[in-house]
């Protein structure tokens, strides 16, 4: 978690992999409010690119990284997204769609098996 950080942190601006999950911990318990630190890491220009999107982040966590990190972009990617016949569960506001949560479509593949 240190790690994740100290990166963070960092003026050598460089790509991040990480998960989900250590972001939600960093800036829930791991960064004390109205320091430097969190400062610096809350006002970073970020994007968070999301392979398997319609499962690998709630509406709930991306709402939260979201208010955390309100520079940020989202690029979400699946096969398999989440539509009106297949929404996420009703909890309060949040978003039901993959849509709805990442926005309009950028492309879409289409495969046509020929038998």
């Amino acid at each position: 978690m240190n790690d994740l950080k100290k990166k963070l942190k960092s003026e050598d601006r460089q790509v991040i992999v990480t998960t989900i999950q250590k972001m939600q911990i960093l800036i829930s318990k791991r960064l004390k409010e109205d320091t430097p630190e969190y400062q610096k890491i809350k006002n970073l220009k970020i994007a968070f690119v999301v392979d398997e999107c319609h499962r690998a982040v709630t509406p709930k966590t991306k709402r939260e990284l979201e208010r955390f990190f309100g520079r940020s972009l989202w690029y979400g990617f699946t096969g398999t997204p989440r539509f009106a016949e297949n929404p996420y569960p009703q909890l309060g506001d949040l978003p039901r769609t993959t849509e709805k949560l990442y926005g309009e479509r950028l492309h879409n593949i289409q495969y046509k098996c020929d038998s």
